[in-house]
């Protein structure tokens, strides 16, 4: 497992942020099992709007919306199974901001947006 933050913005130092923004996974110092206290690694990818993830369980990607952007990533592991990256496998566009990312429970070949 592992937490997965998106920000429209990315952080420098303390409370200021810059323009861009980025997809952040942060990998768990343990592997399987009750939460962890403690995180191994972070590992961070640029993607400028960046704001709603989804994880598709079937196809094994994590989703992201962000500026005229929806991506699909894979996640780069181990030998032992942790998460050591991202590969951006697939690249849709559009024009606007993507928000909120949800999928269809219904359908299985559309994903629901939200944005400017």
């Amino acid at each position: 497992g592992a937490i997965v933050t998106a920000s429209s913005r990315a952080r420098t130092t303390g409370p200021a942020y810059q323009s861009g923004g980025g997809i952040n996974v942060f990998v768990p110092g343990t592997h399987g099992g009750l939460p962890p206290t403690s995180f191994a690694d972070s590992i961070s990818t640029g993607f400028p709007g960046a704001h709603g993830v989804l994880w598709d369980h079937k196809l094994q990607l994590l989703l992201a919306i962000g500026h005229e952007e929806l991506r699909a990533y894979s996640l780069v592991t181990n030998t032992s199974g942790i998460i050591t990256g991202l590969s951006r496998v697939a690249t849709l566009t559009f024009t606007g901001t993507g928000h909120d990312l949800q999928p269809d429970y219904a359908s299985t070949d559309i994903l629901y947006t939200v944005g400017g």
